[in-house]
């Protein structure tokens, strides 16, 4: 494990190197994506033995799931695990329980924090058996709540992490057919985005933060970002999108002609604008050893 992490912390100065050589952030993205999850699967390699490995499958989600997690945050993961008999489920769970925290404690490790939503594989609502993930994903859409839809949003952008890549695929299936046929849960999601403000007055300036720590300052996750990720997400569930990355989506709505092209191309612009400015001053404040955030002075 100190090996691995020796090797995690590598990613950052590649980071700031493929930026200062003006990399596409979608390209950095994808590839930081690829190394964070490299490490996931060796680290998942050391804690689980090798018929678990077989018999389960580790997902992650939210933005990792999303392949845009360039800086380190917190964890968001989670275990599909074989059916088994009733009887066996608990025990089998409990196991499965004490894997994921072993990864929670590895990552914890390798600089990445533990939520503090708890959205992680040690958590029992986050490791579950296949048919636990299918109830659910019913669960969800037949009571929709709002207190549940920020557990939709991470874990509708789950991704394949290591394992039984079949229960994967076959869950991902389920989401898509589901949420596809459920205009209540698009209705829903799409009225949750839109109770998120924009922050802008009536004259379209750039309102910042008024008080507090960050007075003068602007989120650009949640002021910006979470708007283009979240309505995206709700074109790619429509149309039972199984991709989960927003350019790859924004890609896949443009060749089906939902969105014009123009709006298309400039949707990915912006977004890609967004996050070109929050690697900036990710790297800014990591050089002078401060936590990294998203907020910036727009000034």
């Amino acid at each position: 494990v100190a090996a691995l992490k020796h090797a995690a912390d590598q990613i950052a100065p590649l980071i700031a190197m493929l930026h200062q050589d003006g990399l596409r952030v979608e390209v950095i993205a994808r590839l930081v994506g690829e190394l964070n999850r490299t490490v996931f699967r060796r680290l998942w390699e050391l804690v689980a033995p090798a018929e678990l490995r077989e018999n389960s499958c580790l997902i992650v989600m939210g933005s990792e799931g999303r392949g845009e997690q360039v800086i380190r945050t917190d964890q968001d993961n989670g275990i599909i695990f074989e059916d088994v008999h009733p009887a066996q489920e608990e025990k089998v769970k409990a196991y499965f329980l004490l894997l994921g925290e072993r990864v929670v404690s590895g990552l914890e490790k390798y600089g990445f924090r533990r939520c503090s939503g708890k959205v992680m594989a040690n958590n029992e609502n986050w490791c579950r058996s296949f048919q636990g993930w299918r109830a659910a994903i019913r669960e969800w859409l037949a009571d929709l709540q709002p207190q549940d839809v920020r557990l939709m949003t991470i874990f509708l952008d789950f991704r394949y992490l290591y394992g039984q890549v079949s229960l994967y695929n076959l869950l991902r299936n389920y989401v898509a057919r589901n949420f596809r046929s459920s205009a209540a849960a698009l209705n829903f999601l799409a009225q949750d985005n839109l109770g998120k403000r924009v922050p802008l007055n009536i004259f379209r300036q750039i309102q910042t933060e008024r008080s507090g720590k960050y007075r003068h300052k602007l989120n650009l996750k949640t002021a910006g970002c979470v708007h283009i990720v979240d309505c995206t997400r709700i074109f790619a569930l429509q149309e039972g999108l199984l991709v989960t990355n927003t350019f790859e989506k924004l890609e896949e709505i443009g060749k089906r002609g939902i969105l014009k092209d123009n709006d298309v191309d400039y949707i990915t612009s912006a977004y890609e604008t967004l996050m070109i400015l929050r690697i900036r001053e990710a790297m800014t404040k990591m050089r002078m050893g401060a936590e990294p955030d998203n907020f910036i002075n727009p000034r």
